[in-house]
């Protein structure tokens, strides 16, 4: 099972985290993350000295009122279970974690013989049955010369947590009975000593280290819970995924005890009386074994974005029109790709929401120009996104403003203006009241033809 938690840093002045996938909530992935995947992982490891024997005659005879039941195991094993969530969140470089999941520990230690025998019998009283099964001692043989103990517990992986530890051990075995008398003799005094003797076994196993191979780069050790996958390849970049091999390594001390067990019996005038004496322990071994757990392969996906073109040039542009233009976004990755575009440099425009593109898809962003002044015009957008390999795509915008041109009002209003017209229109006292729209430049050229046009006339004549 993966889990996937995402977002995108919208940057400004700092990197500020807003977006996060439902994942986010599982506790393996950190709060502040751009990108985060984490996947439940199991690993066993299994050391025997030889295959286990196990036998169970089941009771016999079959259907008979009186049955035996024999059973004979023989075994020298110890087994280690750990579950993990590996997890791995960005913004880059990666980081990876291994948490410990609950109830995923197991630990056992199986060593020696046991040897038991059972007896039932069933009897009919009155209309009544009656069964009766019990253990029956075998004379002369030790019944239980294993240690075994098993246990579960919840794995932090790795130090300072406190190892785990199970113990067991067999049953007690007569070595030395001898009576009082034969030591010191009390009158009104009986009694005995007797030493017993069993062999004890604890055996302890820890996490020292996580191990991770990506393949390309060199094997990472974790001795403090945190990792870095660094970008391989010839692009150097991590792509639209990572597969990332990893195992847990520990280690398995073994403790095997000959316990002394003394005590003393009396009889006080037919009161009887024990005293145990103080356990005494004799080390008999203390051994170790590394434990390396198989390689269990983490396929992380992750976005991987081609955004094109970088620059865009939107060329003259009328204040208070829009030119617009558009960006192709390809997601060439294996996980959903989340973009957003901040800061939005002024004068343009592009989608302020959250745009997120599945796998394998391609969308059609459009951005714009809108001039507000005359003059060119320049700025960086900046489209954030949870693609580890480019957090921060930059595309260059540029256009220039252009004020239209005034339009053409036509001749004034006042082009002809006379002061005191007479009857027909001229100036009181015989004057011309017209007069030339223009500068006296502008009237020159009508004076000199009309001048031409007189002397033309005389010489006519």
């Amino acid at each position: 099972m993966g889990w996937k938690c995402s977002g995108v840093a919208a940057l400004s002045a700092v990197v500020v985290l807003f977006a996060a996938g439902p994942a986010l909530a599982q506790p393996t992935c950190p709060t502040d993350v751009v990108g985060c995947y984490a996947e439940d992982a199991d690993w066993e490891w299994q050391n025997s000295l030889f295959d286990t024997v196990d036998f169970d005659s089941g009771w016999v005879p079959s259907g008979s009122d009186l049955q035996l039941r024999f059973t004979f195991q023989l075994a020298g094993e110890t087994q280690v279970e750990v579950g993990g969530t590996p997890t791995m969140s960005w913004p880059p470089p990666i980081e990876a974690r291994v948490p410990g999941r609950p109830g995923t520990g197991y630990l056992s230690s199986n060593y020696g013989l046991e040897i038991r025998l059972y007896f039932r019998f069933s009897v009919r009283v009155a209309g009544i049955s009656y069964t009766f099964e019990d253990e029956i001692d075998i004379p002369f043989i030790p019944m239980d010369l294993r240690s075994f103990d098993e246990t579960g517990w919840d794995p932090f992986l790795f130090p300072p947590a406190a190892p785990v530890m199970v113990s067991d051990a067999t049953e007690n075995i007569e070595l030395v009975s001898v009576g009082l008398g034969s030591i010191v003799s009390i009158p009104g005094v009986d009694g005995g000593l007797r030493v017993d003797a069993n062999l004890e076994l604890d055996t302890f196993y820890q996490t020292l280290r996580i191990v991770m191979d990506d393949g390309d780069s060199p094997t990472i050790t974790m001795p403090d819970g945190v990792s870095i996958l660094a970008p391989v390849g010839a692009t150097a970049d991590y792509g639209p995924f990572r597969d990332v091999l990893i195992r847990p390594e520990g280690i398995l001390d073994y403790i095997l005890r000959l316990n002394f067990i003394p005590t003393i019996f009396l009889d006080v005038l037919g009161t009887g009386f024990t005293f145990p004496v103080a356990t005494l322990p004799l080390e008999l071994a203390d051994l170790e074994d590394e434990v390396i757990f198989d390689d269990v392969t983490i396929h992380v996906p992750l976005p991987d974005i081609d955004l094109r073109p970088r620059m865009i040039d939107f060329g003259d542009v009328q204040v208070g029109e829009t030119a617009t233009d558009t960006l192709i976004v390809n997601n060439d990755g294996e996980a959903d790709l989340e973009i957003l575009f901040d800061p939005i440099p002024a004068g343009f425009t592009a989608p302020t929401s959250l745009v997120t593109l599945a796998p394998s898809t391609t969308e059609f962003i459009e951005v714009a120009c809108v001039p507000t002044e005359e003059g060119p015009m320049a700025g960086m957008l900046i489209a954030n996104t949870n693609d580890p390999d480019s957090p921060a795509v930059l595309i260059q915008l540029r256009c220039n403003g252009l004020v239209p041109p005034q339009p053409d009002l036509g001749p004034p209003t006042d082009m002809f203006v006379g002061a005191d017209a007479g009857p027909l229109g001229g100036v009181a006292g015989g004057a011309c009241g017209c007069r030339t729209v223009g500068t006296t430049e502008s009237r020159a050229p009508w004076a000199l033809g009309l001048f031409g046009l007189l002397l033309f006339v005389r010489r006519r004549r």
